[in-house]
């Protein structure tokens, strides 16, 4: 009886010890001696904690030099935000791997391999399943986290409604957002005699988050702004749960945030039911974004529990979306702007001669070369993500080996802000196309021309302080690495 008891004991023990030991260490040792066999090398990993250690020095080291540093504007963000990236490439080359606990990523920057990748159409390149899980309260199945068959049939409901055709209507829906902006702009240059420092980050993030309200979902500024200041609150919240050195395998343990998370999340969804609900009671339905969600939340949700789940999810996924990426490059572009007043002379005297002192419409828009590269200048060297995280199912891409289950990056790093003009520099791989492109692109001309900046109020401290070296392993719109901040309105809007 004793010896039974004792073997019911220890063989399942024994059991367990054998997995955790297979799982922790001999699986890890396999996945890095397949990828040195195929010459991809990197920083040897720690016993559970992988390279965090090394990833938390870096960083503490870097936001030391930077708070010492005198310089208004770090021109190179690379090395201030993923300082521990930037050093691992110049001791192990443009392809290397690296892990944070025991999940291995394979950093990847060479541009033919990131080009095939962005080519890749094979649901076996993925979006990374454990940020999914952390970040749920935030996006759910949407469109930015889905894979596969659910991915597909959200991508066929939401992307027609973002083509040229459709966002040409919007047109006088985002002129009617933009005055507004620039009239309060106006009014504060006035009331400082002349002159008025301005922060514009709010403002910019406030018109993004009109105009998807009224163009996408045919709300109110009052209902949207709600709507997104919860949003915002919420992805606040998942950033601090998820920092890439909190101690590993301790996140399914209940949290202060895991709680606050929870209730913002339900209070975001009773939000966009009250919208739903208002609009499914009007006689006529306005022909946009929410009623092609409405339409097919019923016809398949592969990933729902309900069609209420389905239509919240992906309203939070364009909500975020639409309003981060619009509002972020347009403060970017105008920072540099700032810095080069040059470029704003240029600009400026385009606009009133395409435009004529009238409100732009799609086709002035599409005359203005000038600010078309200046937007394109902007997008490439601060990107909405500087990192693109995905899960791959052991292919091989350029004979650069992914075993199954392994994350790869595509860094933007080597488009990093460099010294010198607004240099009207191709060469950044841009294969993949982007729901809601044409929507950004019309947005950001109604902002970037009417305001004359001074660079003397450009600041860096947002830049620094913002938070964003904690999310190198960020999938896209994680989280905002907020611009500069201090840009500022004078007279001759």
């Amino acid at each position: 009886m004793e010896v039974f008891l004792l073997s019911a004991v220890l063989i399942p023990s024994l059991s367990f010890a054998l997995y955790l030991y297979t799982v922790l260490r001999l699986r890890p040792q396999r996945i890095l001696r397949a990828l040195n066999e195929q010459g991809i090398d990197g920083p040897r990993p720690h016993f559970l904690s992988g390279n965090l250690s090394e990833m938390r020095r870096a960083t503490l080291a870097a936001r030391k030099l930077n708070a010492d540093c005198d310089e208004p504007m770090n021109q190179d963000y690379a090395k201030t935000i993923f300082p521990y990236l930037h050093q691992w490439r110049k001791t192990y080359g443009q392809t290397f791997v690296f892990w944070a606990g025991r999940r291995a990523s394979v950093y990847v920057s060479q541009a033919d391999i990131v080009r095939e990748m962005s080519l890749w159409v094979s649901t076996d390149l993925g979006k990374a399943t454990n940020l999914q899980k952390i970040q749920k309260p935030l996006f759910g199945h949407g469109i930015l986290k889905s894979n596969g068959s659910e991915w597909a049939h959200q991508r066929k409901t939401i992307a027609p409604e973002f083509y040229m055709n459709k966002v040409k209507g919007m047109m006088e829906l985002m002129v009617k957002s933009a005055i507004p902006l620039l009239s309060s702009w106006e009014e504060r240059v006035e009331r400082g005699g002349g002159a008025a420092d301005i922060v514009i980050d709010n403002d910019l993030q406030n018109f993004s988050a009109d105009v998807i309200s009224r163009a996408c979902f045919g709300g109110s500024y009052s209902k949207g702004n709600e709507i997104f200041a919860k949003i915002r609150a919420l992805s606040q919240v998942i950033s601090r749960r998820r920092k890439l050195f909190d101690i590993p395998y301790i996140s399914f343990l209940p949290s202060k945030s895991k709680r606050e998370a929870q209730g913002l999340e339900r209070e975001v969804r009773s939000l966009i039911l009250h919208v739903v609900r208002e609009r499914m009671e009007k006689s006529s339905c306005e022909d946009d974004l929410l009623r092609s969600i409405l339409e097919n939340a019923d016809i398949d949700r592969v990933g729902h529990d309900s069609a209420d789940s389905f239509v919240v999810d992906n309203c939070k996924n364009i909500y975020f979306a639409g309003h981060e990426t619009t509002a972020v490059a347009a403060t970017w572009c105008l920072m540099l702007l700032s810095l080069h007043p040059e470029w704003q002379d240029r600009a400026r005297a385009e606009v009133a001669e395409v435009c004529g002192g009238q409100p732009p419409n799609a086709d002035t828009i599409r005359k203005m070369k000038t600010l078309n590269m200046i937007i394109q200048e902007t997008l490439r060297l601060y990107p909405p993500s500087p990192l693109v995280a995905r899960d791959i199912q052991g292919h091989s891409v350029r004979r650069v080996p992914f075993p199954e289950g392994r994350r790869a990056l595509d860094p933007d790093l080597d488009n990093a802000p460099r010294p010198g003009p607004v240099g009207l520099r191709r060469g950044r791989v841009q294969a993949r196309e982007v729901r809601g492109r044409h929507l950004a692109r019309l947005q950001a001309p109604q902002r970037v021309p009417a305001v004359r900046l001074r660079r003397a109020d450009v600041l860096g401290t947002e830049l620094r302080d913002g938070g964003a070296e904690d999310r190198a392993l960020a999938p896209p719109l994680e989280v905002r690495v907020l611009p500069v901040s201090g840009v500022s309105a004078l007279p001759g809007v």
